[in-house]
């Protein structure tokens, strides 16, 4: 396998990698082949195949002799576009920046005077494959970035840069870079496409779940990434076993868990057990599907024994994927759970997460019907390839991405597992006698000047209120507070509590919890409700001022009115805080109306009666030939 300064394609634009390779294999004059073989084939069949890949030949003798024993002469034969001369100086700069060098300048230019693009782009790609090797990580960046920008479309040059671009935190240039190699898939489509466009899907889904603490990002379905992605993979949709003739006429319904191998605890695991105990038995035939391997779900998720006694008792069956040795994170792998999945011939597989791996699960299509289910951000429910997307908020139903129907939201008993204690003051470094009010989001809700207006204004009229905020850090605290203008005596009561998974606990040592404003009303206003702890917080009218960052969820969940305070009137937000605040009484009454609230608009009864009655309409629908098909309306 020796290692060889000559490229490994013809130097073609626009291409995962070049065609072929432009090199052949003469055994004592004659070509071996064939060419262009994989490694393992060489490996395992011979009869003179060979590979080019990079800097290596792997190749056979054309009987099977040991090539290097049998006294025959081989020789490589060059036949690309770049000149032997070029090869030349080629080698020169690569083993000098392998060796921590850089080139001459002479070298450099006279491979940059190269007059077509395709040839410099190469030239770029493997000088930063030197420069890797040698260590010198930034200049091999700027040289893969720069083949890049030449059209090279070559995997290695694609991983590395992403990987590169994320490292120094230029998320707009790597999701740059995601686009332009997702449009480089359709241009041959070739057998490699699938394996690429799986690799694209999970870095996106590793970009955004890398930006998401510092801001909201794009959503999942990037059009410029998810249309030729879905392209592809459209060629691997799978075939779903029939139902089988004289079964008892019940639809066989699937759920695919999301955070069950968690070590803190998550809700959405408890969602599903909840769903299934509420399920009619004798109309649907449920099970429960894990992605995770059973052993590490046991191992880390401390509250799964529990949820897998429940999920027992009512008859429920839990499937692991991957068993045993089976990759988790390649094309391959879903292509080979999406086909165990497929052969269980179900009517409705169900989704509560739609990004990385789950989007390549269900870009196979390994179900009758594929149903998008959640609560939250667009990104992680709907996808072009689901039937129908059930929604406890009517936001994610507006993506126009496929059609929607919402759903009565409900709360998991096990939501506040972890805080049946409260969290001690002391610990959170806040005295025990203030009154202490409470705000828990992602560190961009705190990002508005509306917010810190309330905060500025409450805290100077009531010096002994303390504020502890959850979601943003002593550093962040900071920035925002040079920002937003906040007086020293104002931040010395702010508390920055970082993000925590016991934030439940901590959010039930506040006598009052106020929502982020202008764009709050997330899932911690229900939270502080079901740990009775008063909230304040804003209605919206969000058909009026629909756009992502106003979205509140809790204002769907509760009728207009219920938290008193009028969309966007920043000073009736503030005149109730201090009602709060100085009403003692009045902030009990409002902590039992919310506990009530809760109770009454979070049951899973309903929840499961509702999501039946879509199901059985999809397959009403199906069964009289209606069209399903994607992205065309909503209920």
């Amino acid at each position: 396998m020796p290692e060889l300064p000559l490229p490994n394609g013809d130097g073609t634009l626009n291409r995962w990698h070049a065609r072929h390779s432009a090199v052949s294999v003469l055994e004592d004059g004659r070509r071996l082949g064939p060419g262009h073989a994989g490694r393992d084939p060489v490996r395992a069949m011979g009869q003179g195949r060979f590979s080019h890949w990079g800097w290596w030949l792997y190749f056979s003798s054309s009987d099977g002799t040991d090539p290097r024993t049998n006294g025959r002469r081989y020789e490589l034969l060059y036949e690309g576009p770049l000149s032997q001369e070029t090869c030349a100086v080629l080698d020169v700069a690569v083993n000098s920046l392998r060796q921590k060098k850089r080139p001459d300048q002479a070298t450099l230019t006279d491979m940059l005077l190269i007059p077509d693009p395709g040839q410099r782009a190469y030239l770029f790609h493997h000088l930063a494959l030197a420069a890797q090797q040698g260590g010198d990580e930034d200049l091999a960046g700027a040289l893969f970035l720069r083949a890049w920008a030449l059209g090279w479309r070559h995997p290695l040059c694609r991983s590395w840069l992403h990987e590169w671009l994320c490292r120094h935190g230029q998320f707009d240039e790597a999701t740059a870079t995601l686009r332009s190699a997702a449009q480089a898939l359709m241009v041959d489509g070739e057998d490699e496409a699938a394996g690429q466009a799986a690799e694209i899907v999970l870095d996106y889904h590793r970009l955004v779940y890398q930006t998401y603490p510092l801001r909201r990002g794009s959503p999942f379905q990037d059009v410029l990434i998810v249309d030729p992605v879905s392209a592809v993979l459209a060629d691997h949709r799978r075939s779903v076993a029939a139902r089988p003739e004289g079964g008892d006429g019940r639809l066989r319904l699937a759920y695919i868990l999301a955070g069950e191998n968690e070590e803190a605890y998550c809700s959405l695991p408890e969602i599903v057990v909840e769903l299934v105990e509420h399920h009619d038995r004798n109309r649907f035939d449920v099970m429960v599907i894990s992605l995770q391997p059973q052993a590490e779900v046991e191992a880390r998720n401390p509250f799964y024994p529990a949820l897998a006694e429940r999920l027992r008792r009512v008859g429920c069956p839990v499937m692991f994927w991957p068993p045993g040795e089976r990759g988790y994170d390649c094309f391959a792998a879903a292509a080979s759970v999406a086909d165990d999945i497929a052969a269980l011939g179900l009517d409705h597989l169900i989704y509560f997460a739609q990004s990385g791996w789950y989007f390549l699960l269900a870009a196979l299509h390994p179900a009758h019907h594929q149903i998008g289910m959640g609560l939250g951000e667009t990104h992680l429910y709907t996808s072009r390839h689901m039937d129908i997307a059930t929604h406890f908020t009517l936001k994610p139903a507006m993506d126009g991405l496929c059609r929607s129907a919402v759903i009565p939201p409900f709360m998991p008993k096990g939501r506040f597992i972890l805080s049946g204690a409260v969290a001690s003051r002391a610990a959170l470094g806040i005295a025990d006698d203030v009154v202490l009010l409470m705000s828990s989001a992602r560190p961009v809700k705190y990002r508005e000047s509306m917010f810190w207006q309330a905060v500025q204004a409450v805290m100077t009229a009531h010096p002994t209120v303390w504020w502890g905020m959850v979601g943003i850090d002593e550093t962040g605290l900071w920035d925002l507070a040079r920002e937003f203008g906040v007086a020293d005596d104002v931040l010395a009561r702010i508390v920055a509590l970082g993000w925590r998974n016991d934030h439940q606990a901590v959010i039930a040592a506040a006598d009052i919890f106020v929502d982020t404003i202008p764009n709050g009303g997330g899932y911690a206003i229900n939270e502080a409700m079901a740990r009775k702890i008063a909230v304040v917080s804003m209605d919206d009218d969000y058909l009026e001022q629909f756009h992502e960052r106003t979205w509140r969820p809790a204002m769907e969940l509760f009728p207009p009115g219920h938290f008193g305070v009028a969309a966007n009137d920043v000073d009736a937000f503030i005149e109730r805080i201090g009602q709060l605040i100085e009403n003692p009484p009045l902030r009990q009454e409002l902590a039992e109306d919310g506990l009530r609230a809760v109770e009454v608009f979070h049951r899973p009864d309903l929840t499961a009666t509702a999501l039946e009655a879509v199901l059985e309409q999809l397959s009403a629908a199906s069964a009289c030939g209606a069209d399903h098909s994607l992205g065309q309306a909503r209920s």
